[in-house]
C-alpha cells in the first residue's frame, strides 16, 4: 500500500475500499488473517516444497547410477546379504562391504534425527499452546 493511500485511509477518503474496511475494524478482534488463506498459503508451500524435495531426491540418486525407473523395489536388493554385486542403471556395481558400511552410518544418523523431530515436536505443542491463548 502507497503512502498517499494511507493518508486517504487515515482521512476516510476511500471510503467503501477494502483497505478502510479493515482499518475500521477493532484491533483486539479482527483478524488480518483468514484461516482459509493460511491453509491454502501453507499448502501450495507444502506442494512446492515437496515437488522440490522428490526432484532433488531422484536427481542425487540419477548422479550416482540410479535411475527414477530402476528405484522402485531397490531396496530389498540393497539390503540383502545374499546379492553381493548390485549393478545399477550405468552398469556400475555396489559391493556388498560399501553398501552396509553406507546402511551403518544412516543408521547412527537415525539417533541425531530422534532428538531433531523430540525438539521439533516440542516447538510445534509449545507454538500450538501460545496461539491458542492469545486468541
Amino acid at each position: 500500500m502507497k503512502w498517499s493511500n494511507i493518508i486517504l485511509v487515515r482521512h476516510g477518503g476511500l471510503r467503501g475500499s477494502a483497505a478502510f474496511v479493515i482499518s475500521q475494524r477493532s484491533p483486539c478482534h479482527a483478524s488480518l488473517y483468514v484461516d482459509r488463506l493460511i491453509s491454502m498459503a501453507y499448502g501450495q508451500i507444502g506442494m512446492i516444497q515437496a515437488c522440490a524435495g522428490f526432484f532433488t531426491y531422484m536427481v542425487i540418486m540419477a548422479e550416482n547410477g540410479f535411475l527414477p525407473s530402476d528405484l522402485l523395489g531397490l531396496r530389498r536388493q540393497w539390503d540383502s546379504k545374499a546379492v553381493t554385486n548390485l549393478v545399477d542403471s550405468y552398469g556400475q556395481e555396489w559391493v556388498c562391504i560399501v553398501r552396509f558400511v553406507i546402511c551403518d552410518s544412516r543408521k547412527t544418523e537415525g539417533s541425531r534425527r530422534c532428538i531433531v523431530n523430540f525438539t521439533y515436536s516440542i516447538h510445534a505443542c509449545i507454538h500450538s499452546f501460545f496461539s491458542s491463548i492469545m486468541r
